[in-house]
């Protein structure tokens, strides 16, 4: 299974929003978690110049580098410690047909979904990734069309459907995406179990 690992800038622990600093794609074992806790070790100590740039508190880069190895709670803990740091790594699988973007074009966004329900290995959600020009109001709604979210002859009236109308039309009126209109669509498919995340050439 390809395993992506990327290291990403973050202004928020609990954002969605990130600036992509460097990736790797690694075929991995999936049937050993472990595997991709070590890769994921590996890919951080490969980084460790970048991560030391960005990180104020230096006792947990020597803890880290004193550290012999890793379990899944470690790794975590690691992640979160970082993250406080304005850094994350970001780990999701992706399918063989999936392009390898290691990099970013300027101007261009890209999505990626995690399904929180498609587990691929212990901790690891399987991502769907979508890239280019595409508005994000359009993407949230093809995130709720592609995994049939929101399907009105379950739920004639659902918040899904009216948030992303709602969404449609405030882009519509001011021409722009506002924060706590699609945190709303965000917060629902959440829920559903979808998370959608936003990342950006840096």
């Amino acid at each position: 299974m390809k395993i992506e690992f990327s290291l990403v800038s973050t202004q928020q622990i609990y954002g969605n929003v990130f600036d992509l600093l460097t990736r790797d794609r690694v075929e991995i074992d999936i049937t050993n978690p472990q595997l991709v806790v070590d890769r994921a070790i590996e890919f951080l100590k490969d980084n460790l110049p970048t991560i030391e740039a960005a990180v104020s508190d230096k006792n947990l880069i020597s803890a880290f580098n004193f550290k012999k190895s890793f379990s899944v709670a470690d790794l975590h803990t690691f992640k979160f410690a970082l993250a406080e740091n304005g850094i994350d790594l970001l780990i999701y699988g992706v399918a063989e047909s999936e392009e390898n973007a290691n990099e970013i074009p300027r101007g261009e966004l890209e999505y990626v979904v995690l399904d929180r329900f498609n587990v691929v290995a212990d901790f690891v959600s399987m991502g769907s990734k979508l890239g280019g020009n595409t508005k994000a109001n359009d993407f949230m709604r093809m995130v709720a069309d592609s995994y049939n979210l929101g399907a009105e002859d379950i739920a004639p009236k659902n918040s899904l459907r009216s948030a992303l109308d709602y969404l449609d039309t405030d882009v519509d009126l001011t021409g722009v995406i506002r924060n706590n209109v699609i945190q709303n669509v965000n917060s629902i498919l959440e829920y559903m179990g979808k998370f959608v995340l936003v990342i950006k050439p840096i």
